[in-house]
């Protein structure tokens, strides 16, 4: 499993930019076996198979940003984009929304959970 976290950068959600305090994603690909055996050697073989990617971010909740302008099965385009300006983009479903927690300094946090759909694309900064 490739785990990709960013502390800062951005996360841009269905048109929108949220403050991100920190995100991950977990990227995993499922992989196909295939064992052969004859009369002297055994071997196996392993090919790609399915890939899935899921994560979550962490968002400040401020006066520009309503505490539930996402629930769960919202579904569009994200980009998350690290401090380098690499982005990493796609299509997400939002599988849970964590209620606003007040952090030391009276900063309020909620975290997205979310599923990818579809393929993850990463691109580096021109």
């Amino acid at each position: 499993m490739a785990i990709i976290t960013g502390v800062g950068g951005g996360v841009t959600f269905t048109g929108a930019d949220d403050d991100v305090r920190a995100w991950t994603i977990d990227a995993e690909v499922q992989v196909s076996e295939t064992t052969t055996f004859d009369d002297t050697t055994a071997a196996t073989f392993v090919s790609n198979g399915i890939t899935y990617w899921s994560g979550s971010y962490e968002r400040l909740i401020n006066d520009d940003v309503a505490a539930w302008s996402e629930t769960a099965g919202t579904a569009g385009a994200a980009t998350f984009t690290l401090n380098s300006g690499r982005t990493l983009s796609g299509n997400i479903i939002v599988t849970g929304v964590g209620t606003p927690v007040s952090k030391t300094g009276g900063v309020v946090v909620q975290t997205i959970t979310f599923r990818g759909n579809g393929a993850l694309t990463q691109a580096n900064p021109s």
